[in-house]
This record gives structure tokens, sequence and C-alpha cells, in this order.
């Protein structure tokens, strides 16, 4: 699965972006898990008709008027368009990390790789229900299926794009690169590599105990 293997990869902007993907599937099996005359005019429609019917908002809107589950809602499909996705003002890459300092290519994030985690569990495990319910399987593939995919929802922990991840206060941020922007060039490498070891032990411990932010660091 390519979001899975981003995210061991280091690669969790990327993973993420996967997931974008899987929540709309998700919402579309979940809106014809529930109205299957959906899935016979979704399979049957022009390419125009799709995209107006069967867009991502227009899915939600519907699954919202017929009261049935929403896998990905759509404050959390935001979430993935602007934190990963589209380019914004405030789009910083790769920032799972108590400083939420920018990085390029792989580089290790123990709260980045519980966000992928748990944000591909989402999707993942209701794309597994929903199929069981859609598709015509031997009774005990289905019994199997439903078990995993409830036992994936189980699994699902609090460390996510909704709930949040452990990072600095602001003011310990804000000292901390302030006193590297103050070292010397020949100091700066080596000062941030240190205030990028200490950030991630924060955020190790932050993330064992689910804690929404890690103590002023800057005494």
């Amino acid at each position: 699965m390519a979001a899975l293997h981003a995210a061991q990869s280091g690669y969790y902007d990327e993973a993420l972006n996967q997931v974008r993907s899987l929540g709309e599937i998700a919402n579309l099996l979940a809106l014809f898990a529930v109205e299957r005359n959906s899935l016979v005019d979704w399979t049957t429609a022009s390419k125009k008709e799709r995209l107006s019917k069967f867009g991502p908002s227009a899915v939600r809107k519907r699954l919202t008027q017929i009261s049935a589950p929403m896998p990905v809602s759509a404050e959390r499909y935001a979430a993935l368009c602007e934190i990963v996705t589209h380019p914004t003002p405030d789009t910083r890459p790769q920032s799972y990390n108590p400083l939420g300092m920018p990085s390029v290519g792989q580089t290790f994030q123990p709260a980045g790789y519980l966000v992928t985690l748990n944000e591909i569990a989402l999707p993942l495990f209701s794309i597994g229900y929903f199929a069981s319910v859609l598709v015509t399987l031997p009774p005990e593939i289905r019994v199997r299926l439903r078990s995993e995919a409830h036992a994936l929802a189980e699994a699902g922990g609090g460390v996510n794009l909704m709930e949040g991840y452990p990072v600095l206060t602001d003011d310990a941020r804000r000292k901390l690169l302030n006193l590297l922007h103050e070292a010397s060039e020949e100091d700066r490498p080596f000062l941030q590599k240190a205030i990028l070891d200490m950030a991630q032990r924060a955020s190790i411990a932050g993330t064992d105990s689910q804690s929404d932010s890690v103590g002023d660091l800057s005494t």
C-alpha cells in the first residue's frame, strides 16, 4: 500500500495525500452501501454527471441528507487538502515535530508516523466494512473482513490531524528558533541538530501520553 510505504520511508505528507484518496473511496462506498441505486447511477454516469453528483463534496452532502455514516468528514478532508495537498501561505512541509520546523526528504518524526498510521486506519476500516456489504462473499470471508475492519477501528489512536500531536509552546519554540538564528554560521548546523534531537525526544514523550502539548523548554 503506497500510503503505508511512504510513511515507513519518512514521507508523511505524501502518505497523507494518498489518505485523501482513500477517504474519497470510503465515502463513496458508504453511500453505495446505504443507497444502492447510487452505485448504478455512478457506473452509468457521464464524466460531467459523475463529477457533479459524485464528487467529494457532493457525496458528503448526500450522506448528510440521508443520515448515513460519513467515514471522512468535511473537516478532515479539508485538513488533508490544506496541510498536505494544496499549497497555502501557511504550508510547512513535513513539520510533524514539536518545533513545527519544515523538513525535506526522509526524516523520521514519531508524531508524523503516528498521525499517518491513524489517518490511514480511518478510511481503511470503512472501506473494508462497506466492501463486505457491497460485494458477494463467502460467509466466512465476510465475517473475517468485518472482524478485521472492527479491530482496525478499535486500534486507532488520538494522535491525528483533527486531535493534534505534541508541539512546544509558542514561547518555547520562538526562543529556540531565535537562539538558532543568532548562532554563528559555523555553530548553526550543530545547534540545529541538537534542538531537533531534543524536540524529537519531547515528541516521543508527548505521543506516549497522547498529550496535546509539551512543556515549556525555554528555561
